[in-house]
């Protein structure tokens, strides 16, 4: 089977009648109108909007790695050179705008509410051990819950895959191809089976087990390629499709650009003075010894010392360290640089706001041009290679955004207060849904049958097996004793934090709030939680 006669998942069938519509845009279009990609819109990049200032959510940043990402690979296709692409297809079997894009707007939608602080608690969660005295099921749930863990990019996976409500429960997810979900597979492994010499994968990867049978099915079909170490068998390398490679460039560009306009415009980062410092920087540097007196602003010296810790970690293409290669780059860099900083502060005039689209406009540009599609050394397989300069120049802006705004004591706080908000919402949902299971469980007329919300009901009601039937108001039947510590069964937990993950930032916020016992119950209406 040629890789791109995959079809789509489960064997399911193209729509019919429809030959304006290519594969590719069949699938961007069930994404685009998913209720879990419209969600996102209430879901934190970087930052919240405070102060009256709209920074991105991550429907805006979803949006626009979707159009970096097409327009990229267009961009590709049109200067790929000659011999590249393996004799018998086309470079269109490789890269396409369509599935770029479809990635691009998939790859976020299964981050929870709070941005990589409700990841961060969920994955913290989901590792805390059983208590002292617990009984041995208890111990066996909680062991479970630690090896499977929590990951943005795999609850990515298992909502496009497994949970978005599209059709009946028989075809689930959104039906995607193959091909699609090959693009959006940043991190094509389960846990644990990323590069073994790559240590800092270890906390990536984009298939919970439940979905292992589609990582196989991308493997079997050409899109995965997995290298193992013949004496070892250990992974040694993992080749991701030309297409997830593209949407992980875009990803990289979008945070580096538009994020940083954010916090440009809102006075948070003084990119006019790091570019003051960098100016007086020499071409060449003795990174091991440089204490950066070179920049006299003292603020701008400590930016500058911690953006190059955090370059001294960036890897190429192959996984290896650019560390060593910096100091012969470095006045290539500082050139590409300086050729993007706005000159003066953000004052919201017409001329700032030029000055602004040009760094934005000329920095994806260079970005994007510093990429080619190369032959996989020794494999019929194509890549995306981006030049070793651009990638350290994305991550220097990157690194701005980490210094200035990610790494402080503002966004701690409040990343902190949203974290026990997070932990007291998913402790109780846990509850009540043991408390439900007991009910259902112990009652012939299940009256509680619709005291969930409904979608964390079906979420709990797929996890356990259990039948409509068994559940049903009219009494035709109840659902067998849950067992031994119901409020603790590994299947309650992973319901739960599937339906967290289904939340704005606002609902997660106003639920935790009535579950504890808020003094305004009036901002939660009835058909807020089956919405």
């Amino acid at each position: 089977m040629g890789i791109t006669d995959a079809g789509r998942m489960g064997g399911a069938a193209e729509p019919a009648n429809e030959p304006w519509r290519q594969p590719g845009q069949i699938d961007s279009d069930r994404v685009f109108y998913a209720p879990e990609f419209r969600r996102l819109s209430g879901v934190t990049q970087v930052v919240p909007p405070q102060d009256g200032y709209l920074f991105h959510d991550r429907l805006s940043h979803s949006l626009k790695v979707a159009q970096v990402a097409a327009t990229l690979a267009r961009r590709l296709a049109k200067t790929v050179k000659p011999g590249v692409v393996p004799a018998g297809t086309e470079v269109s079997d490789w890269v396409h705008p369509d599935h770029c894009y479809v990635a691009g707007l998939a790859h976020d939608i299964g981050h929870p509410p709070f941005g990589h602080a409700g990841e961060h608690t969920l994955q913290t969660l989901m590792k805390e051990p059983a208590p002292v005295g617990a009984s041995e099921r208890l111990v066996a749930a909680h062991r479970v819950l630690a090896e499977r863990s929590f990951e943005g990019n795999a609850q990515s996976t298992r909502i496009v895959a497994a949970l978005s409500f599209r059709k009946e429960r028989e075809q689930p997810g959104l039906q995607l191809t193959l091909r699609s979900m090959a693009a959006i597979a940043k991190y094509p492994w389960l846990r644990g089976g990323h590069p073994y010499r790559i240590e800092k994968l270890a906390k990536k990867w984009s298939f919970y087990e439940e979905e292992a049978d589609l990582l196989t099915a991308l493997v079997d079909n050409g899109f995965i390629h997995i290298e193992r170490e013949p004496e070892s068998d250990k992974v040694l390398r993992v080749h991701r499709w030309p297409e997830a490679e593209i949407m992980d460039w875009a990803d990289d560009i979008t945070y580096a650009v538009h994020d940083l306009e954010d916090f440009f415009r809102a006075g948070r980062t003084p990119l006019h003075r790091i570019h003051t410092a960098l100016k007086s920087a020499p071409d060449k540097v003795n990174w091991a010894t440089t204490d950066f007196d070179f920049a006299t602003d003292d603020e701008a010296r400590g930016c500058l010392q911690f953006i190059f810790e955090k370059l001294k970690k960036v890897l190429d293409d192959e996984g290896t360290s650019l560390a060593e290669h910096i100091p012969d780059m470095w006045a290539t860099i500082k050139r590409s640089l300086l050729m993007h900083f706005p000159p003066a502060p953000f004052s919201g005039s017409r001329t700032s706001h030029a000055a602004l689209q040009k760094f934005a406009s000329t920095l994806i540009v260079y970005l994007s041009e510093n990429t080619s599609l190369q032959r996989v050394d020794g494999l019929e397989r194509v890549r995306m290679h981006v030049d070793p300069v651009a990638r350290l120049v994305s991550e220097f802006f990157k690194a701005l955004n980490s210094y200035y705004v990610i790494e402080t004591a503002s966004l701690a706080v409040m990343q902190y207060g949203q974290a026990q908000d997070l932990r007291r919402l998913f402790d109780s949902l846990v509850a009540m849904c043991g408390r439900w299971l007991q009910d259902v469980a112990g009652d012939p007329y299940p009256s509680a049958h619709r005291q969930l919300p409904a979608r964390l009901r079906e979420y709990l009601v797929g996890a356990l097996e259990i039948t409509e039937a068994n559940i049903s108001a009219d009494g035709s039947g109840s659902v067998s004793d849950p067992g031994e510590d119901p409020v603790a069964r590994d299947e309650v937990a992973i319901a739960v934090v599937d339906y967290i993950c289904s939340l704005r930032d606002a609902q997660a916020a106003i639920l935790t709030s009535q579950l504890h016992q808020s003094p305004d119950p009036a901002q939660m209406h009835a058909t807020w939680l089956n919405g």
